[in-house]
């Protein structure tokens, strides 16, 4: 693998499972390697893009040893690899299950290191669903373990430190008397160690701290972001509901002038007429009114025009068997015009409206109980 010799290595890892399964019988010891060759495997699988193989040999590993207390720390680095892919393929289904694994796991007695992985996956599950308070709680979760982890490490240099000091000085003050050259290099190598421990603990050190500030910024700058998606998309949303309210405040004015006219037009064919001049200026005026208001309507719907062709051309691509007509109409709904108002729009009745818009939530399979504004609103 290393040499990246990737269809030599894959060779390599089946003979080792082959040579494993073959057994009658496996221990304990053999059980746990044999997981850890097949991880092994699955994982050269996804760097050869050969993804699907890796992804079936994962979830194997993960259903055949989720439920045994002592490979908890293999499967959680296994869901750690399924989290990834299955975040790659956008698979929401399966997501969640490993989230419930994990949280029951993180209850266990785990390792430090396990317990950095479970929750480095929660953290960036929970960001990625916007649940920002939970995200940012794994997150310090997750420097608190990490300064745990260097704390355990430190003591454990410390006490290597120790144990290699008195190693050392005892063999020196052994030889002393008779080795007075062997002691001088023993002493140089007790400062030669002691340099590179120093070395390797400040930079250690200073590399976590450094880590931990990226982090901080990377987070706080997400968050930022997102809140000014949150302001932008509000804004819009503002914007367009007063847009809204104007195009409905004109299909109204535009009804009421229309039933005035009419009122105005039966008048006169009942009654004689004595004035016509005054009757023609007050339809001429009526008349002007329809055209001032549909003027407005056509610069509504131009300057939505960039915005609904953006709209068309996703919801053609999630759902190419609506037809022009019916992508037309999803204009309309997601602006939640009513059947009347779109039957004026669109020159057909209210009843046409209703059993288009049947057949438009039939093809995009939304359920009875939700509307088809929402589903529209979201895309």
């Amino acid at each position: 693998m290393k040499i990246k010799k990737t269809d030599k290595a894959i060779q390599e890892y089946k003979i080792a499972r082959n040579i494993l399964l073959e057994k009658k019988q496996l221990t304990e010891e053999d059980s746990s390697f044999l997981l850890k060759v097949t991880a092994n495997l699955a994982k050269i699988y996804i760097t050869n893009k050969m993804t699907t193989e890796g992804k079936v040999l994962f979830e194997n590993l993960f259903n055949q040893n989720k439920d045994i207390p002592k490979r908890l720390s293999n499967v959680v680095n296994i869901s750690k690899e399924l989290y990834q892919i299955y975040k790659s393929d956008n698979d929401r289904t399966k997501i969640p299950l490993l989230i419930d694994f994990l949280k029951n796991a993180e209850k266990q007695n785990l390792d430090l290191s396990t317990n950095i992985t479970i929750s480095e996956i929660l953290s960036d599950y929970y960001f990625e669903n916007k649940q920002y308070d939970e995200a940012n709680s794994y997150h310090l979760k997750t420097i608190h373990l990490k300064d745990l982890m260097i704390a355990e490490n430190n003591e454990i240099m410390n006490e290597l430190g120790d144990s290699l000091n008195k190693t050392i000085i005892k063999n020196t003050n052994q030889k002393y008397d008779y080795k007075i050259k062997s002691q001088k290099t023993q002493t140089l190598w007790i400062i030669l160690i002691s340099i590179i421990i120093i070395s390797t603990l400040v930079y250690f050190f200073i590399s976590t701290i450094k880590k931990r500030k990226r982090e901080n910024e990377i987070s706080s700058q997400q968050k930022t972001i997102s809140e000014q998606k949150e302001l932008i998309l509000e804004q819009n949303m503002k914007f367009q509901e007063e847009k809204m309210r104007n195009l409905h405040l004109n299909l109204n004015i535009k009804q009421e002038t229309a039933k005035a006219f009419l009122e105005k037009i039966k008048k006169a064919r009942k009654s004689n007429i004595n004035n016509p001049e005054n009757i023609l200026k007050e339809l001429y005026f009526d008349l002007n009114n329809f055209i001032n208001i549909d003027k407005k309507n056509i610069d509504f719907t131009e300057e939505n025009t960039l915005e609904n062709q953006n709209f068309l051309k996703k919801l053609s691509e999630i759902y190419p068997q609506l037809s022009e007509q019916e992508l037309q109409l999803c204009i309309y709904f997601r602006l939640n015009l009513s059947a009347k108002e779109i039957s004026m729009l669109e020159k057909i009745t209210d009843g046409s409206v209703r059993v288009y818009k049947s057949k438009i939530k039939s093809k995009m399979n939304i359920p009875k109980e939700k509307s088809i504004e929402e589903s529209l609103q979201n895309i």
